[in-house]
C-alpha cells in the first residue's frame, strides 16, 4: 500500500468493513499517517492520544510566524 492512500483506506475501512481497530493502528504508524492514527485511536477510546496527535498536526500546519504578525496588525 503506498504511505498517501493509507488514510483513504483507513476511513473505507472504519466504515465499511470489520477490522481490529489494533492492527489498522499498527499499520498507520508503520506509514506514519498521523491523521489516520488520530480517527483510529478515537475510535478505540483512547481519547488523550487521540487529542496529541490531532495537536501535533495543528502545530505542524500552523505558521507561527505568520499567525503572530497577524495578531499584530489587529490593534
Amino acid at each position: 500500500m503506498q504511505p498517501a492512500k493509507v488514510l483513504s483506506q483507513i476511513k473505507v475501512i472504519k466504515n465499511k468493513h470489520f477490522y481490529p481497530h489494533e492492527e489498522l493502528l499498527k499499520i498507520c504508524k508503520e506509514f506514519n499517517q498521523d491523521e489516520a492514527c488520530a480517527i483510529l485511536t478515537k475510535k478505540i477510546g483512547m481519547y488523550m492520544d487521540s487529542v496529541k496527535i490531532y495537536l501535533k498536526l495543528l502545530k505542524q500546519d500552523l505558521d507561527i510566524k505568520r499567525f503572530r504578525k497577524e495578531l499584530y496588525y489587529l490593534d
